[in-house]
């Protein structure tokens, strides 16, 4: 289990790498915002990883929003906020109060 942990750990830091640099060469004016965002999400969409690389990464807004989902382009703009899993927890409302908690060493 902490093999995997480690890994997603590493994982989001690649996929945090990804949105950094897109950040700056919108600061530089190398790209708009749009085109920044754009690049960003499309890289990230096709990050896989796991033994079958079946695992991904999706992105949504703090609202929350759906941004980009690589299996389910269904949800692409949705709002999830009453979207709850089989037991009733609505989990993207769950990550989006996660932003909101003071950083956690891993």
């Amino acid at each position: 289990m902490n093999g995997k942990r480690e890994m997603i750990k590493e994982l989001t830091n690649t996929a945090i790498s990804i949105l950094s640099k897109y950040e700056n060469d919108e600061k530089e004016g190398l790209l708009n915002r749009e085109q920044a965002q754009k690049t960003a999400i499309s890289r990230i969409e096709y990050l896989r990883y796991g033994e079958e690389n079946k695992d991904y990464f999706w992105i949504t807004d703090t609202t929350p929003v759906m941004i980009i989902h690589p299996h389910r382009k269904d949800l692409k703009g949705k709002d999830l906020s009453n979207f709850s899993d089989p037991h009733g927890k609505k989990l993207f409302v769950e990550f989006v109060k996660l932003l909101s908690l003071p950083t956690m060493v891993m």
